[in-house]
């Protein structure tokens, strides 16, 4: 329903600079059945359940392929596009399920990038930084990553400001119309990291 809805809103709409979708089928795939897809990695599974389930991450990365072609399809020749994943996957043999490994993807390509097959070092913490950057729009210097010119053929000078923080004048006292997260989310949030 979550990708329905962003194709209509892109369909409906020219006038957008930046179109994010996160997929979350390949991380809880991956969680619950990472055990069939790396067998050899766990004890013994009986043969039926292994067969019924053997493909089920293949298949999830699949489905998500797809529909990211649909995506891009959707797309002008001239956008530039980034797909990355804040973590991989392996097995965990103790808890019987997948467990995040630190190496994710990032990959680019479109008008301004820089074509290379040779990996570049990236943090997750990056990520921003070298987006906001390829868009033209400044880099938080309170920002913990850093823009990667490498990743563009012609960068320039990046520009800079103090913070994108809603801290001055007129910003919302703590806490205030602040938005609540479901337990779900929270808990994923917290197992990636990004809160204590």
């Amino acid at each position: 329903q979550q990708f329905e809805a962003t194709l209509r809103a892109l369909d409906g709409s020219s006038d957008w600079r930046l179109l994010a979708f996160v997929f979350t089928l390949t991380d809880r795939v991956s969680h619950s059945f990472w055990r069939f897809h790396d067998p050899a990695a766990y004890a013994p599974i009986p043969p039926e359940e292994l067969a019924a389930s053997r493909t089920r991450v293949e298949d999830a990365y699949r489905w998500v392929d797809a529909h990211l072609a649909s995506l891009l399809q959707r797309l002008p020749s001239d956008t530039t596009i980034f797909v990355l994943s804040d973590h991989g996957f392996q097995a965990d043999p103790g808890s019987g399920h997948g467990t995040h490994r630190k190496e994710g993807i990032f990959l680019a390509a479109g008008p301004g990038i820089e074509p290379s097959a040779t990996p570049i070092t990236l943090s997750v913490l990056d990520v921003t930084p070298t987006v906001l950057a390829g868009l033209g729009l400044p880099v938080g210097e309170d920002m913990d990553g850093a823009a990667q010119a490498s990743v563009f053929s012609e960068l320039g000078n990046v520009r800079r400001i103090a913070s994108y923080d809603a801290t001055g004048a007129g910003a919302p006292a703590p806490g205030k119309n602040a938005a609540k997260i479901d337990k779900t989310t929270e808990e994923q949030l917290r197992g990636l990291g990004y809160i204590e």
